[in-house]
């Protein structure tokens, strides 16, 4: 898929939810997730809140990181995962980033995040 940024500046209020905030305590795949919050009324997130929201957050609590809940990218690597943004602050999570970061996290439908996972969707 393509990263298309918005060519006009627009407010989006953000929601975070866990897996164990949709009903799923001990996580699920994805797909799953998505499902459910779509079922609760929320929105998947343009790809572009993943580099906004790390530019906009630079109080983010110490070891937290928020999953983009976005349509996801393929990336160029030879296997061409699918990937959707992740805003951290912390150490280690991501190829032994410090400090505060955004990176691609596996996104594909079927992998399986865990009940605290925080996703960010769109109200």
């Amino acid at each position: 898929s393509v990263f298309i940024v918005s060519s006009e500046e627009k407010e989006i209020s953000l929601v975070v939810m866990s897996n164990a905030d949709l009903g799923r305590p001990r996580g699920c795949s994805f797909s799953k997730t998505v499902k459910l919050a779509l079922a609760t009324g929320l929105k998947r997130c343009p790809a572009e809140v993943g580099p906004q929201l790390r530019q906009q957050y630079p109080d983010q609590p110490y070891d937290e990181r928020l999953l983009i809940a976005m349509e996801p990218i393929v990336d160029s690597g030879d296997r061409g995962d699918s990937r959707m943004f992740c805003v951290g602050y912390g150490d280690g999570w991501v190829h032994a980033s410090k400090g505060r970061w955004l990176s691609g996290m596996i996104s594909h439908s079927d992998f399986h995040w865990g009940g605290t996972e925080l996703f960010v969707f769109c109200k």
